[in-house]
């Protein structure tokens, strides 16, 4: 996600320096018991290594899968993509087998994942499951230019239409406790204190495509602030 991200960013930054327009989006806002994301059966994928820049130690992320039966109907996760009101189809409806225009598309089917770009807007769809049964479907939504700014919802089939749900599961994220978290960060990092005048600061939430917990990184200094866990019903805050 983060490097077609800064693929999005740098091809923004070339448009407004030869004097082009460059595009903004809309709007910001954005698995367990050990994970209620949709797939068939525990599986380890292995380790998948992750340096981040801010501490000097491996993360490891652990796919996982539960019996469970998928959601609507034995729809896959395009064919839920493609069920959403184009309200939440920033790019339109997507076509597995004609993706000219995307930017290496991901459609991991077992997970329910989906990633799909254009070079000014980058939207992923993905499915947790409920501990009651039932499914949520997340959506993000992110164009950039050149700082991103990012739509995210969490949405629900009920009587066959969907329904946004996202107050209702959603932890809701105040932007100075974040903003003050970060900045200890920052000089943990930098050795020095963050400069309102030189530096800049671009909070994402980056969904996954394993495991069950969303992570709010800042996107300039891949500075990862707060992770939200999803439980069965509510994702809960957590500081990283």
């Amino acid at each position: 996600m983060k490097n077609k991200i800064i693929i999005i960013v740098l091809v923004i930054l070339l448009i407004v320096v030869s004097g082009a327009f460059y595009f903004y989006s809309r709007g910001y806002r954005v698995q367990v018991p050990e994970n209620l994301r949709v797939a068939s059966q525990v599986d380890t994928l292995g380790d998948i290594e992750k340096q981040t820049e801010d501490i000097n130690e491996e993360k490891i992320e652990v796919k996982e899968e539960v019996l469970a039966q998928e959601p609507f109907d034995g729809w896959n996760v395009v064919e839920v993509y493609n069920s959403l009101p184009r309200k939440y189809q920033e790019l339109g409806k997507f076509d597995p087998n004609d993706d000219f225009g995307f930017i290496d598309p991901i459609i991991d089917y077992d997970n329910y994942y989906l990633e799909i770009a254009d070079g000014e807007l980058y939207s992923l769809t993905t499915v947790f499951l409920k501990s009651d049964g039932g499914s949520v479907v997340a959506v993000s939504n992110i164009g950039c230019g050149p700082l991103c700014h990012q739509d995210l919802y969490m949405l629900e089939y009920k009587d066959d239409k969907w329904v946004d749900i996202t107050e209702e599961v959603f932890y809701p994220l105040r932007h100075v406790e974040l903003d003050d978290v970060f900045r200890q960060k920052f000089e943990e990092k930098e050795g020095r204190a963050f400069d309102e005048g030189t530096d800049m600061v671009n909070f994402l939430l980056e969904l996954p495509q394993f495991g069950t917990s969303i992570t709010v990184y800042d996107m300039i200094s891949d500075i990862e602030v707060a992770e939200l866990k999803w439980n069965g019903q509510v994702f809960n805050f957590f500081w990283k």
